[in-house]
């Protein structure tokens, strides 16, 4: 596409385009970071969890049963 060719009617419409090409990009891929995030948040919690102790895991649990977990949609991030 030759740029220099094209009348300012052309090249407007030509932006136009690519203004909104742009934007379902962004919305793209803030959806797919927001996955990453996710995914990655909970390989992470695998690892360290994988890495803890019985008596650590037993603690955990009793917390959680005792305090509970918010919510993905709750927390800020996910």
């Amino acid at each position: 596409m030759n740029y220099e060719q094209m009348t300012v009617e052309q090249l407007t419409a030509e932006l136009q385009r690519l203004n909104e090409q742009r934007a379902a990009l962004r919305e793209q891929a803030i959806a797919a970071h927001a996955v990453l995030d996710r995914k990655q948040a909970v390989e992470t919690a695998r690892r360290k969890l994988a890495e803890m102790s019985d008596v650590e895991k037993a603690a955990l649990a009793q917390l959680v049963q005792a305090e509970g977990i918010e919510s993905g949609e709750a927390v800020v991030g996910f």
